[in-house]
């Protein structure tokens, strides 16, 4: 079973699922930053070609009163990266669970661990 972990920027502000942007260019213009970060740091891991995977991602928030976030807002906020992650990958992103969220804060440098683990057909 192989297992690789890569780390990801940040995501934008904007992208979280309960944000508000009165513009939605700025959210277009971030979603496509964002993804084509995800991809740049995606390739240069030269991440494996998988049929199936299990995402586990460990948040780091820039935060100085630091409380967890839902995890179903952090998947959904994830999802941009994600798809990202699936074309470098040549894999359908349906075939991608994603599995669970840990969350610490560092305000000096704020990301997202992800780790991936191949999934064989008995799991």
């Amino acid at each position: 079973m192989t297992s690789v972990t890569i780390t990801l920027p940040y995501p934008p502000k904007v992208l979280h699922p309960n944000g508000r942007t009165k513009r939605p260019k700025y959210r277009r213009a971030a979603k496509r930053k964002w993804q084509s970060d995800c991809m740049a740091v995606a390739f240069a891991a030269g991440l494996p070609r998988m049929e199936a995977c299990r995402l586990d991602a460990r948040w780091f928030h820039p935060q100085r009163r630091f409380s967890p976030m839902d995890d179903d807002n952090l998947t959904a906020w994830l999802k941009y990266g994600r798809d990202a992650i699936a074309e470098v990958m040549r894999m359908n992103d349906k075939a991608m669970t994603m599995g669970g969220h840990g969350q610490d804060k560092d305000l000096a440098n704020p990301r997202v661990e992800l780790t991936i683990t191949e999934r064989t057909d008995d799991e």
